[in-house]
Protein backbone atom coordinates (compact mmCIF):
# COMPACT_ATOMS: atom_id res chain seq x y z
CA UNK A 1 0.00 0.00 0.00
CA UNK A 2 1.79 3.33 -0.84
CA UNK A 3 1.85 5.98 1.60
CA UNK A 4 -1.84 7.48 2.44
CA UNK A 5 -2.83 11.11 3.81
CA UNK A 6 -6.09 11.39 6.14
CA UNK A 7 -6.87 14.82 6.61
CA UNK A 8 -8.67 15.20 10.31
CA UNK A 9 -11.63 17.34 11.01
CA UNK A 10 -10.79 19.89 14.09
CA UNK A 11 -12.76 17.99 16.51
CA UNK A 12 -11.17 14.41 15.23
CA UNK A 13 -7.93 16.14 16.05
CA UNK A 14 -9.17 17.34 19.17
CA UNK A 15 -10.10 13.62 20.55
CA UNK A 16 -7.57 12.29 18.75
CA UNK A 17 -5.40 14.24 20.59
CA UNK A 18 -7.22 14.27 23.64
CA UNK A 19 -7.11 10.36 23.87
CA UNK A 20 -3.26 9.90 22.99
CA UNK A 21 -2.40 12.11 25.52
CA UNK A 22 -4.51 9.99 28.34
CA UNK A 23 -2.73 7.21 26.59
CA UNK A 24 0.22 8.25 27.06
CA UNK A 25 -0.03 9.21 30.30
CA UNK A 26 -0.92 5.97 31.59
CA UNK A 27 1.78 4.09 29.68
CA UNK A 28 -0.20 2.93 26.81
CA UNK A 29 0.89 2.95 23.40
CA UNK A 30 -0.87 4.60 20.44
CA UNK A 31 -0.99 3.57 16.63
CA UNK A 32 -2.73 5.04 13.98
CA UNK A 33 -4.44 3.40 11.44
CA UNK A 34 -6.23 4.17 7.91
CA UNK A 35 -9.97 4.16 8.68
CA UNK A 36 -11.07 3.91 4.98
CA UNK A 37 -13.77 1.56 4.36
CA UNK A 38 -13.25 -0.40 7.82
CA UNK A 39 -17.16 -0.60 8.01
CA UNK A 40 -17.51 -2.23 5.31
CA UNK A 41 -14.99 -4.95 5.47
CA UNK A 42 -15.56 -8.42 6.55
CA UNK A 43 -12.93 -9.25 9.35
CA UNK A 44 -13.47 -12.95 8.72
CA UNK A 45 -12.99 -13.09 4.52
CA UNK A 46 -11.86 -9.60 3.98
CA UNK A 47 -14.31 -8.43 1.79
CA UNK A 48 -15.48 -5.25 0.61
CA UNK A 49 -19.16 -4.39 0.21
CA UNK A 50 -21.10 -1.23 1.29
CA UNK A 51 -24.20 -3.66 1.49
CA UNK A 52 -22.78 -5.71 4.22
CA UNK A 53 -23.21 -2.98 7.06
CA UNK A 54 -27.07 -2.96 7.37
CA UNK A 55 -27.53 -0.70 10.70
CA UNK A 56 -26.07 -1.88 13.92
CA UNK A 57 -25.29 -5.05 12.20
CA UNK A 58 -22.40 -6.46 9.68
CA UNK A 59 -23.56 -9.93 7.64
CA UNK A 60 -20.89 -10.69 5.05
CA UNK A 61 -21.76 -13.27 2.04
CA UNK A 62 -19.53 -15.97 3.99
CA UNK A 63 -21.58 -16.37 6.80
CA UNK A 64 -19.80 -14.03 9.58
CA UNK A 65 -22.11 -11.50 11.29
CA UNK A 66 -21.11 -9.49 13.96
CA UNK A 67 -22.28 -6.36 15.90
CA UNK A 68 -21.14 -3.60 12.97
CA UNK A 69 -18.74 -1.72 15.39
CA UNK A 70 -17.57 -4.64 16.84
CA UNK A 71 -16.42 -5.80 12.91
CA UNK A 72 -14.71 -2.72 12.19
CA UNK A 73 -12.58 -2.71 15.71
CA UNK A 74 -11.31 -6.06 14.40
CA UNK A 75 -10.84 -5.16 10.83
CA UNK A 76 -8.73 -2.02 12.36
CA UNK A 77 -6.79 -3.86 14.84
CA UNK A 78 -5.37 -5.98 11.66
CA UNK A 79 -4.19 -2.85 9.92
CA UNK A 80 -0.92 -1.41 9.97
CA UNK A 81 0.26 1.76 11.55
CA UNK A 82 0.69 4.87 10.09
CA UNK A 83 2.46 7.84 11.08
CA UNK A 84 0.11 9.72 13.75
Amino acid sequence: MDHISIELTPKSKLISNHHGFRAKLKGLKVEYVDPYKTSQECFQCGKVKKTNRRGPLYTCSCGYKKQADVNASFVISTRPSIAG
